[in-house]
This record gives C-alpha cells, sequence and structure tokens, in this order.
C-alpha cells in the first residue's frame, strides 16, 4: 500500500487518537452547526425512507428478512413494524437509498443513509437522548469520509467497504459505547466490510443489486458495534497496517485524512449535499436548468422540438445513465432503473411531475406523454468541461471537485432556449439553493405529501420521548 508520509505505526497511531477523541466526545460537544448538520442529514434520510418504504423493493427486503416476525428493538421506517437493531438498520438503510434521493458527498458517495440508520436503531434500542442520536450521527458520518476520501481506489473498482466503518462509529456512539468500544467497534467492521467491486458488473450494468450493499452495510456496522461492547477484540491497528484493511480496498492512502481531529465547524458532515430529485447527482444541473427553461418559457411539452445537453463528463463516464430507458421492468427493479436513467429524469422533471415516488411509478415513467419528451433529449457526446479541468478544479482539503456541470438547450418554434449550471440545487456552497431547513421542508411535501418528519427532528420528539 501507498502511504503519503507516515510510517504504518505512525499511521497507527493517528488513526486511533482520532477515533479515541471521536469516542470521548459528550453529548453537548458538537458546535451548534455540527449539531443542526446532523439533525439536517437525520431529517433527509427520514424524508428517503418514508418515501422509499412502500415501494415493491422494500415490501420484499421486508418479507426476505422478516418474515412474520415483526417484535423488536427498533421501528421499520414506514411500517409499523419493529425488529432488531441490526436488521431494522439493514431495512431502513435499503429504504433510504431505494430512489437514489439521499444525501451525496463531495459528489462522490452515499452512506449518510447508512449512517443515520445504524445510529438510530441504536439509539431506539439502548433508549438513548437525541443529544446522543445526533452524536452518532456526526460522528459516523466523520469516520466514513475520513476513510472513503482517503482510499485512492483502483481504477475500473468500486470500494463500498470503506463506509461500514462509518456505520460502526454511528451504532456505537448511539448506543453509548467508551471510545475503547468505538476502537473495536470499527476495527471490528473493517474485518467484515466487503471487499471492492468490479466497476463494470457493479456499475455498467444495473441487475437486481445496486452498486453498493447499504442494508448489509448497516447492518454489519450495527453487528460490529454490539460485538466490540460485548468484548470481541480486533487489532485496531489492522485497518492501517500493511497488509491490511486499506491494502484491500485501495491502491493508496491519503494519511492526512486519518489523523487530527474536526476542528470547531469543520466536520465533514456540513459538506454533504442534499438531493430534491430521486435521481443520480451529477445529472441534477441539467434538471435544474430544464426546470429554469420550463418556468420561463411556459412551453407546453407537445411543442418542443429538442432538448441537448452538453453534461458533466462523470455522467457520461457511467453508461446507464445515458442509455434508453426501457419498459418499467418488474416493480421491485424500477426505482433502481428510473432513478438512473437521466433522459427519463429531464422528461418528468419538464412535464412537473412532483418529485418523489412518482418519479418510479410507472403510471408516469411509461406513459406515452414521458416518452414523447424522453425522444427528444439528446446527450451530447463532448462534454460540458473536460477531465483535465474538472481535476484542476479538485479541492486540495478533500481531492474532490465540489461543482458539477450541464448546459441545456431547448428548441420550440425556431428559438432556442439555453440556461446553464456550474453546481446543483441543495449542495451546500450553493448561494440560491443551499440544503437548510426550508429546502427539507419543501423535499418532505414533495416525496411525503407532509413536512411532519421535519417536525419531528426539529422539535426532538423523533424518539417518542
Amino acid at each position: 500500500m501507498a502511504v503519503e508520509t507516515q510510517s504504518c505505526d505512525e499511521l497507527a497511531a493517528s488513526w486511533r487518537g482520532l477515533l479515541e477523541h471521536l469516542g470521548g466526545l459528550g453529548d453537548a460537544d458538537l458546535p451548534a452547526t455540527v449539531a443542526d448538520a446532523a439533525a439536517r442529514l437525520l431529517a433527509d434520510c427520514l424524508i428517503c425512507a418514508e418515501a422509499g418504504a412502500p415501494l415493491a423493493r422494500s415490501r420484499q427486503m421486508r418479507s426476505a428478512l422478516l418474515g412474520t416476525h415483526d417484535d423488536g428493538e427498533a421501528r421499520v421506517l414506514g411500517t409499523s413494524l419493529r425488529a432488531p437493531a441490526p436488521l431494522a438498520a439493514g431495512l431502513n438503510t435499503e429504504a433510504m437509498n431505494l430512489l437514489d434521493a439521499d444525501d451525496t458527498f463531495l459528489n462522490g458517495a452515499h452512506f449518510g443513509g447508512l449512517v443515520a440508520a445504524a445510529a438510530l436503531a441504536e439509539a431506539e434500542a439502548s433508549n438513548a437522548a437525541f443529544e446522543r442520536l445526533l452524536l452518532g450521527v456526526a460522528v459516523g458520518f466523520e469516520v466514513a469520509a475520513r476513510t472513503t476520501l482517503a482510499a485512492k481506489t483502483r481504477p475500473g473498482m468500486l470500494a463500498p467497504g470503506l463506509m461500514a466503518l462509518g456505520a460502526a462509529a454511528a451504532s456505537c456512539v448511539a448506543g453509548g459505547g467508551s471510545p475503547a468500544a468505538l476502537t473495536q467497534a470499527v476495527a471490528l467492521a473493517a474485518r467484515m466490510a466487503p471487499a471492492p467491486l468490479p466497476v463494470p458488473v457493479a456499475v455498467g450494468e444495473l441487475t437486481s443489486l445496486k452498486y453498493a450493499p447499504y442494508a448489509m452495510l448497516a447492518s454489519t456496522g450495527v453487528l460490529a458495534a454490539r460485538m466490540a461492547r460485548a468484548g470481541y477484540l480486533a487489532d485496531p491497528a489492522y485497518v492501517t497496517a500493511s497488509p491490511g484493511f486499506f491494502d484491500g480496498q485501495a491502491s493508496e492512502v491519503r494519511t492526512t485524512h486519518l489523523a487530527g481531529p474536526p476542528e470547531g465547524d469543520g466536520w465533514w458532515i456540513t459538506q454533504t449535499s442534499f438531493k430534491p430529485y430521486p435521481s443520480f447527482r451529477v445529472g441534477h444541473p441539467a434538471i435544474d436548468a430544464l426546470r429554469e427553461i420550463a418556468r420561463t418559457s411556459g412551453l407546453a411539452a407537445e411543442n418542443v422540438e429538442a432538448i441537448e445537453i452538453d453534461i458533466d463528463p462523470r455522467a457520461l463516464y457511467l453508461p446507464f445513465h445515458a442509455k434508453a430507458a426501457t419498459a418499467a421492468p418488474t416493480l421491485h427493479l424500477l426505482p433502481m432503473h428510473a432513478q438512473m436513467n437521466l433522459p427519463l429524469a429531464l422528461a418528468l422533471a419538464f412535464l412537473d411531475v412532483p418529485p418523489g415516488p412518482l418519479w418510479a411509478d410507472p403510471a408516469w415513467t411509461d406513459s406515452p406523454r414521458t416518452r414523447a419528451v424522453m425522444r427528444k433529449v439528446q446527450l451530447c457526446v463532448e462534454p460540458i468541461v473536460s477531465l483535465q479541468q474538472l481535476a484542476a478544479e479538485a479541492v486540495p482539503q478533500s481531492h474532490r471537485v465540489r461543482n458539477c456541470y450541464a448546459e441545456v438547450r431547448l428548441t420550440a418554434g425556431g428559438r432556442t432556449w439555453t440556461a446553464r449550471r456550474d453546481c446543483a440545487t441543495g449542495d451546500p456552497w450553493s448561494t440560491e439553493a443551499p440544503p437548510d431547513w426550508t429546502f427539507l421542508a419543501r423535499k418532505a411535501e414533495s416525496f411525503c405529501g407532509s413536512s411532519a418528519i421535519i417536525d419531528r427532528v426539529r422539535d426532538r420528539s423523533l424518539l417518542g420521548r
């Protein structure tokens, strides 16, 4: 494993020091801005779960994992069921991620849901205070963000196992684990995490599993935390040793992300984007731009002649985004295929279909009107910016590009409307539409028909105590 500067022993000491610091934080130690960010992330995940729980895929997973058993420590969101915390965390994570509307960290990772679900399940099981739940969410997100940013994955490979460590940290903290237990929980999760997956199989062709096994990752995190609190041991140095965890997950580790506590408001949870649309994140600037044109032009769909999209090259890299969507497959597969198709998302947006479960409803995805708009969408072969330009924009602290790009040109009646975007609604760095509580209330109304879940998080009545 290639490392930046430190020896493996120094790196192990830095990593352990970080975990012990995070594990030693009290319920009141989060800065107010970080606690608010954790509450907003939790609310966003709950919105996504409530919207995703009724869909066929969620129902089938509940049937497979619970059978007739409906009693346990934690709620299965969107239902009246309860389940053991590891199962509840997995089922809730699946619902949160089902519509692909969960948060996206620096345009490159989805781990907010599994962190929030693991923390919530253990908080309910242990009768934790709401402040302890928020601390678990913030700590779990910090661990997941750091392992994800630290690992430079191999070309053509995905490493979802990196996210399991955050779920373990979230569960351990929410359950009241000690700093020593947190260190062991993370080490155990590293030993239990899945191996990397090749992109052509996991992402290039969508099958009946998404590109990361979110339900399993969340369940693994809760199980690892419980094992640690029961006295199971794993060498914490395994995460940073060579050979060790990062050797299996990545080709290089950026050691600066594995050392030093977060300072002040500088927790990574403040840098995740929330989604207004159930669709892959890098396509959102195009949706925003097309919706602007639809509002300003007042055009009816029947009068549109062509919709041309110059898009971010990261979208073109993933082939299923540009494929023509076929008729709705078996219902439990529908959300995955629908949310990963940009022409379909653009058509639904132009038709002003409320974002949420309706974007995975065959009545809309397969309607002749939707298909007619889709046929007018053309994704241009040449992207709006080059990969070289994107590389030059990478922020040194994270090695990630915060912005994503699109230009949309709509032609009708011999006239062309143009709109361009260099970030997306719900980006924390957006000055026009940041992911604040107003944003979340609008999303809850669109996805769930009510903003009641926002009130339960804001008034801290979510845990029912």
